[in-house]
């Protein structure tokens, strides 16, 4: 075997400004404007590759190799954007809180597939094989969203129901972003930089859902807290961990979870928690949406806890 080293290194400089301004008493304007910088994860920054070898009689080696592909790519930049951000707080009573927000980022990368020529030596023969791989684009994509939030206690209904309160939430946000199929989508020439159109529609960005919902009932007796939890997304975009894939694509869908905990004396604690109580499969199609890929059955799951403090 021998050694090879690939060295890749990013020196970003990241500012950022944020401002809570008090407009009243009950009002808060938060703003925020900032760089960030999103690294790949590390499973994308490998550098083996995967040979896959035809079966039957070949004249050469280079004959018998059906494909090979890339685990990773070290070059792999990160997502470099500028964001900003601006939510207004209302506090119409002390058991009530409204807020809405608008947010905007600009960034810059993106991945989309290349065929690399890369010469391999098996056995002695020198072979040539274009190798399909991820390579980090320049382009700028947006991503723009708004999110509504409020809540509420029931302070004033008599006991034990004065415990009792209510939170919801919803997010909406839209990108332009494009995560090109590795081999359906376009295809860059690495030589010439000319792009090959694809057969199948881009993906937007790894776990983004258009809409985003949440709410919540809670209710405080004293030393015990109860909660259930309603929380719903639409389709999204999900990457595979380890090699390269083609686009994978999670259905919508909703789950309520239920929390529990008792404060039993100063020192000890208990909880409890279970999630999925609706039984929610989680559904894949692959490459494009309606193109049947998994079914996966998690089923319901719980949870119990004691902690104690010394």
């Amino acid at each position: 075997f021998e050694t090879q080293v690939v060295k890749a290194s990013n020196d970003v400089l990241l500012p950022s400004f944020n401002a809570a301004l008090e407009l009243a008493d009950d009002k808060l304007l938060r703003l925020g404007v900032y760089r960030a910088m999103a690294r790949p994860d590390l499973s994308a920054l490998g550098a083996g590759r995967t040979i896959e070898v035809e079966d039957g009689e070949f004249g050469s080696i280079g004959d018998a190799i059906d494909n090979i592909s890339a685990t990773g790519n070290p070059g792999t930049k990160p997502l470099l954007s500028w964001n900003g951000d601006i939510s207004f707080e209302w506090y119409p009573n002390p058991d009530s809180m409204l807020s809405a927000a608008l947010y905007y980022k600009q960034f810059t990368g993106g991945d989309i597939p290349t065929l690399i020529d890369e010469t391999f030596v098996i056995g002695g023969e020198t072979v040539v094989v274009p190798v399909e791989q991820y390579v980090t684009t320049d382009k700028k994509s947006d991503l723009f969203g708004v999110e509504l939030t409020g809540s509420h206690r029931f302070s004033y209904l008599p006991a034990p129901f004065d415990g009792l309160g209510v939170k919801v939430s919803y997010n909406y946000a839209d990108s332009n972003f494009e995560n090109h199929d590795l081999r359906l989508g376009d295809q860059v020439d690495p030589d010439t930089g000319d792009i090959t159109p694809g057969l199948v529609e881009p993906a937007n960005i790894f776990g983004l859902s258009k809409h985003v919902a949440s709410g919540s009932l809670y209710w405080s007796l004293g030393p015990v807290d109860l909660q259930a939890i309603y929380k719903y997304r639409s389709e999204y975009y999900q990457r595979f961990v380890g090699a390269p894939s083609q686009n994978r694509y999670i259905h919508g869908g909703s789950t309520v979870d239920f929390r529990a905990s008792w404060r039993v004396n100063e020192h000890l604690s208990l909880s409890l928690e279970a999630s999925n109580l609706t039984d929610e499969p989680r559904i894949s199609d692959m490459p494009i949406l309606g193109n049947f890929h998994e079914y996966h059955g998690y089923g319901r799951r719980y949870y119990f806890g004691v902690r104690y403090r010394f």
